[in-house]
């Protein structure tokens, strides 16, 4: 499974479109496979996160990424971003070469950073 991710993840060195998506179950798994590195991947993600999913449209430069954190990871995660709007929970993350909006619900700790 690790070796068809990787392969995945290189593909696209070689075609002018793809599509990337990818699961893993810890931060771990995700750094280990080489995701963390890519400037697809959203950076303020917390080594504590679970559940890591993405999706990356390469010729179209979008990408998603959702993952789980515990309510007090929670807590320690949210000052790193902007808020966006007083009603909903949005906010924003502006990295070196990306920027992203990112959704939260705290109650089930599922975080989604859409970067369009």
């Amino acid at each position: 499974m690790k070796a068809l991710l990787l392969s995945l993840l290189l593909l696209p060195l070689g075609c002018a479109s793809t599509t990337l998506n990818g699961t893993y179950s810890t931060y771990q798994d995700a750094k280990v496979n080489g995701v963390i590195a890519h400037k697809f991947f959203p950076k303020p993600i917390p080594p504590s996160a679970k559940n890591i999913e993405f999706s990356y449209v390469k010729y179209a430069g979008k990408a998603v990424s959702t993952f789980q954190l515990e309510e007090s990871e929670m807590k320690k995660f949210i000052p790193k971003l902007t808020k966006t709007s007083n009603t909903k929970p949005l906010y924003k993350f502006e990295g070196k070469h990306n920027h992203w909006f990112v959704s939260i619900n705290s109650s089930s700790g599922n975080v989604r950073f859409i970067k369009e």
